[in-house]
């Protein structure tokens, strides 16, 4: 049986060439988002995919740190972001329960349709809660589909 990080390596080319299929709403959630966060905010990404919409943040804030289950995605993540000369952004292999997201706490930590794939979402939750600064911010959109 094919694992999630399988799953994801194996489609990463070709996701990272799929269009946005709505552009105004994916906007829309780019400012939303940006009213949360600040110039010297250092932000959290879980399930980056390839980092788009890490590197479109970077500008807003102080430091972001992209991570996702695939090593692949992170390697088209980072290549797009040497190629775009985003230099603080930082793209990590990692899932919500691994060490290497530890080096917070992180004034916010964001996670868009993420949440549902996880399999034991309170213990996300709190990993995500110790995450952050206290009074920091969790950003999420994710449908409830359980």
């Amino acid at each position: 049986m094919q694992t999630a990080t399988q799953f994801w390596d194996k489609t990463a080319d070709r996701y990272a060439k799929m269009p946005i299929r709505d552009v105004e709403a994916y906007e829309y959630t780019l400012e939303r988002t940006r009213s949360y966060l600040a110039k010297t905010d250092r932000v959290l990404e879980l399930g980056c995919g390839t980092g788009s919409t890490a590197l479109l943040l970077a500008g807003s804030v102080a430091g972001i740190t992209a991570s996702d289950i695939s090593p692949k995605m992170i390697e088209i993540g980072r290549e797009k972001a040497e190629k775009e000369g985003v230099a603080n952004a930082r793209f990590l292999a990692a899932g919500v329960f691994d060490e290497a997201i530890d080096d917070g706490p992180y004034d916010a930590v964001r996670a868009f349709n993420r949440i549902q794939l996880i399999d034991d979402t309170d213990a996300a939750m709190r990993r995500i809660h110790a995450l952050l600064k206290p009074g920091g911010t969790f950003i999420s959109k994710t449908p409830c589909l359980r």
